[in-house]
């Protein structure tokens, strides 16, 4: 239940344009898991990034192999983006009533989101690029 109220939160504020929560940057857990809990996260988290990097890599061949702006990237991104988080809400073992427990669960969740959206955000900055190159070339051939 506990899980279920995380993922409608962190939903309603990303579909509402609101940061969700401080990122940690790169993502880098300190020390180690405390707990069979935090090891069981670790790994459905883990699982839903490789699934979560399937779709990204079909995006990051468009882009950065092809060469070529992929029309709504927006909504591409934020499609995988929220089906990672559910995926996780979904195959994540309950954090029951525990406070602590539910802390790791917010962190692994955060982890999670960032390392996704930082996937993305590369993908992003190099359409960014590539819709100036053309922009530039058209500009220059109409000159």
């Amino acid at each position: 239940m506990v899980k279920l109220f995380f993922l409608l939160a962190t939903l309603i504020a990303i579909s509402e344009g609101r940061s969700v929560t401080n990122r940690v940057p790169w993502c880098i857990p300190r020390g180690g898991a405390t707990s069979n809990y935090g090891s069981q996260l670790e790994g459905v988290k883990g699982s839903v990034l490789e699934k979560a990097g399937e779709a990204i890599e079909e995006l990051r061949r468009s882009i950065v192999d092809e060469g070529s702006i992929v029309e709504g990237f927006g909504a591409k991104a934020d499609t995988i983006c929220n089906q990672a988080l559910e995926d996780f809400a979904q195959a994540a073992p309950d954090a029951g009533d525990d406070v602590n427990v539910a802390s790791t669960y917010d962190k692994k969740l955060e982890e999670l989101e960032a390392a996704v959206d930082a996937q993305l955000q590369i993908l992003y900055f190099r359409s960014l690029s590539l819709l100036r190159e053309k922009a530039l070339t058209r500009f220059q051939m109409a000159s």
